[in-house]
């Protein structure tokens, strides 16, 4: 099953009703789409417009507390194909941020 982890501010915000046909595509094609969000879900925001959103497309909620994604996701079981955000440097691991560091310093492209 092909999973994807589609991020709600500035990436789903951009335009709500393409997504939400792009979401309905994805999931009559068997796939498993689920809202990943740098958001915190206890008390720091007023979550009513991504908690709507989610609904409507009856789409999971992620939220990652201000952690990185991709290790909070595995952390909760959920291991994507396929990232869609506006901050990709929200998704990796520390090990992965560290390596791309040393990369860019290795090859003086900072």
């Amino acid at each position: 099953m092909v999973k994807v982890a589609l991020d709600f501010d500035e990436t789903y915000t951009a335009d709500p009703a393409t997504w939400q046909k792009l979401v309905e595509t994805m999931k009559t094609s068997g796939w498993d789409v689920r809202i990943v969000t740098f958001r915190d879900d206890n008390g720091g925001y007023n979550n009513h417009d991504i908690k709507a959103a989610a609904g409507a497309m009856e789409l999971d909620i992620i939220f990652t507390a201000g952690k990185q994604k991709k290790p909070h996701c595995a952390s909760v079981g959920f291991v994507p194909n396929f990232w869609i955000d506006d901050l990709p440097h929200l998704i990796p691991n520390a090990v992965e941020l560290a390596g791309m560091t040393y990369g860019c310093l290795r090859n003086n492209d900072i």
